[in-house]
């Protein structure tokens, strides 16, 4: 009997332990938004030809200023900050996000213009506000931020 009674005891020490460790992984996982923003790029390549599935993909990821401005500059002069420019066949499982300092990085693939076997290699810069929402994209070129907060 005592030794059912030690061995239970280690048992739930045992589980009550790990749990612990699960609890604080989880943690680490939540301050790293790499899936998210890869989430986000992902659905944002897959239905970049659906205007309504793009908008709500924004809506889902995005502040809302960010937002405005990628729709804006869309309508005005068919740029597409999301994708540095876009008018491109996009490669959506080679996309990599990686995490610089404050910054995302977002590597992505796409077919060469005019369109080819070879695929050239693009990367912007992420950033997410405290509400876990993505809220500027810098292409890494020249250092253009959107939106321009000055």
């Amino acid at each position: 009997m005592k030794r059912i009674l030690i061995y239970t005891i280690c048992s739930l020490f045992s589980i009550f332990t790990h749990s612990s460790d699960i609890d604080k992984n989880s943690t680490v996982i939540q301050s790293d938004l790499s899936t998210k923003i890869h989430s986000f790029y992902r659905a944002y390549i897959i239905n970049s030809q659906n205007d309504y599935k793009k908008d709500s993909i924004l809506t889902e990821y995005c502040t809302n200023n960010l937002k405005s401005v990628v729709e804006n500059e869309w309508t005005k002069d068919g740029y597409d900050f999301v994708l540095d420019g876009g008018g491109a066949e996009f490669c959506p499982d080679s996309i990599i996000v990686t995490k610089k300092n404050d910054k995302y990085v977002v590597f992505y693939k796409y077919s060469q213009y005019p369109i080819s076997d070879k695929l050239a290699t693009d990367s912007l810069y992420i950033l997410v506000n405290q509400e876990q929402k993505i809220s500027h994209i810098i292409r890494p070129c020249d250092n253009y931020k959107i939106p321009n907060d000055d």
